[in-house]
């Protein structure tokens, strides 16, 4: 029972470590990219209401290098992807798959550490690792749903916008400009 205890402590904490070291590279990765930006963006005149950290786009799906490489070569990862983007969160799928892994062992852990046997254990970890994707599945439904109550009255505008003589892109401005 200790050794188990001590294992799963091992293990934990060995993820923590792995966590912080991938944020520590990523954050000076994003600095040198942002000092890019603005070296690139000072030379070319751009409009007032562009964001600079806009313009380039993180295609990846983890900070650490190897687990990129893993997950882009599974079809689950874009999957995953794809739904924290319609969530709208500002995840990256590793960070995602490690939430889950990490409650996931927290709940193993929990369960045996109160004594409850390794098939509650089971289940309890099971279900603590599911808590991160039911959280996103939950952010992108509300999302969704928001986005219909608001897309009638988005069309409405844009056909008032063209009925007016105004462009199409310019309707689309108009929406994106009043539209929450």
């Amino acid at each position: 029972m200790l050794v188990q205890a001590c294992l799963l402590s091992f293990l934990s904490v060995s993820m923590l470590v792995l966590w912080a070291w991938s944020q520590r590279d990523r954050s000076a990765r994003q600095r040198v990219e942002r000092d890019l930006i603005r070296k690139s963006l000072a030379s070319i005149q751009v409009d007032e209401g562009i964001d600079d950290a806009a313009i380039l786009r993180d295609e990846t799906l983890s900070g650490i290098g190897p687990l990129d490489a893993f997950l882009n070569s599974l079809k689950m990862a874009a999957n995953l992807k794809r739904l924290i983007s319609q969530a709208d969160l500002p995840l990256k799928v590793g960070t995602l798959l490690m939430m889950m892994l990490v409650l996931g062992a927290a709940g193993v852990f929990s369960g045996v550490a109160l004594g409850l046997g390794w098939p509650v254990a089971i289940v309890l970890g099971v279900f603590a690792g599911s808590l991160p994707y039911t959280w996103v599945v939950i952010c992108r439904k509300r999302r969704l749903a928001r986005f219909e109550s608001q897309f009638p009255e988005a069309i409405e505008l844009m056909s008032r916008s063209i009925r007016a003589g105004h462009a199409f892109s310019a309707g689309l401005k108009m929406v994106a400009d009043e539209m929450p």
